[in-house]
């Protein structure tokens, strides 16, 4: 066992992670992180919440009152991140609940959404994440694919990796 991590004033370096109750794909993932950083000497705990209270504006998130979280973001294919990383959108005005408030990222954000060029977007989108990724106020692990499967007699079947399979039901027709 590795001996204990220590943080500010040499004290025993201690995080909390919170995640959303009954999900446990999130719950096993905790359990692996608590599980690695307890072998480099960080103690881990684990305190997960029902996703209403997680996510409420007196909840933990929205009131930073927690260490680290686990969570997925659900950003499109073509993503709009300036409610989750703009410093306009710390709470209680919107969803940044890293609480980050940084000019490139605050600049970036916004200036992406008043664009339609798609290469002057990318570009954006690109110079943000790359300053995301170098504060690091987030660590993105995975994209996640949905997959579905149908009759071949279902007419108007319109699959949407994003939205939701079922997003356009009332065109079905068997």
């Amino acid at each position: 066992m590795a001996p204990a991590a220590t943080g500010k004033d040499g004290e025993k370096l201690t995080i909390e992670i919170a995640s959303g109750t009954n999900n446990q794909p999130n719950e096993q993932a905790e359990v692996q992180i608590q599980s690695r950083l307890r072998a480099i000497g960080i103690a881990v705990s684990i305190r997960n919440y029902p996703v209403n209270l997680l996510f409420a504006r007196n909840g933990p998130l929205y009131t930073g009152k927690y260490d680290t979280e686990w969570s997925t973001d659900t950003f499109g294919p073509d993503p709009d991140n300036e409610a989750l990383w703009s410093g306009k959108f710390i709470p209680p005005k919107g969803a940044n609940t890293s609480w980050i408030d940084d000019p490139t990222i605050n600049e970036t954000s916004s200036a992406q959404v008043r664009t339609f060029d798609r290469a002057k977007r990318k570009a954006l989108v690109q110079k943000e994440e790359a300053r995301i990724h170098e504060l690091v106020p987030a660590i993105f692990l995975y994209w996640e694919n949905a997959y579905a499967a149908y009759n071949d007699d279902l007419k108007n079947y319109k699959p949407a990796q994003y939205i939701a399979s079922s997003w356009n039901a009332w065109e079905w027709e068997i």
